[in-house]
């Protein structure tokens, strides 16, 4: 059975106007760019587990979207994992004026959970590193023989999940540190 290792778990919490859609958009090019997603995503892709859109009076929508993405690393020893979480609450519809032009957008708040869980033993369906000879030497293989690489992958999963939460930060122009990537959408949806 494969051991899960949380490398990183961070929120970003947004209240403001911004375009939904394009959120969405973002998010998902980044997963397809950085290999979480199949470069041929078909409908029968599993990555959304769970899409809810609840209705309340006014008009304003509660969001509910979980993401479960994974990515195969050329060790097959190992398996990379990104949860996204997405909460909305208090979500309506808007329009923002900009110069001459009338954009429509959401506001409310949005919340997006990040979660990177790096899987030891991924390709172990057989759980031999867990019965037999090979449990004995489980312990020593992750901590003596294999603990670099542990690391290192850890360290490149960590790499991705702030990443993502730099893109989202850049779209939405929350503050960060370091340097800001450039990003494909228009920050808010519309600039």
């Amino acid at each position: 059975m494969p051991d899960p290792d949380v490398v990183a778990d961070i929120k970003v919490v947004y209240q403001d106007p911004f375009h939904f859609k394009n959120l969405y958009k973002l998010i998902f090019r980044f997963l397809l760019d950085h290999g979480y997603l199949d470069k041929k995503v078909s409908p029968d892709t599993k990555m959304e587990i769970l899409y809810s859109e609840q209705v309340r009076s006014g008009d304003v929508k509660e969001y509910h979207i979980w993401w479960r993405t994974k990515k195969q690393p050329k060790n097959s020893y190992f398996l990379y994992k990104i949860d996204i979480d997405y909460l909305g609450l208090g979500v309506k519809n808007t329009e923002v004026l900009q110069g001459d032009k009338k954009h429509k957008m959401q506001i409310g708040e949005i919340t997006i959970l990040l979660k990177g869980t790096l899987m030891l033993e991924a390709n172990d369906s057989k759980g031999k590193w867990e019965t037999g000879f090979l449990r004995y030497f489980r312990n020593w293989f992750r901590n003596k023989w294999y603990h670099a690489k542990i690391e290192q992958h850890e360290d490149e999963l960590y790499e991705d999940v702030y990443k993502l939460q730099s893109f989202i930060k850049e779209y939405l122009e929350l503050k960060q540190f370091g340097v800001s990537p450039e990003i494909f959408f228009k920050r808010k949806g519309f600039e």
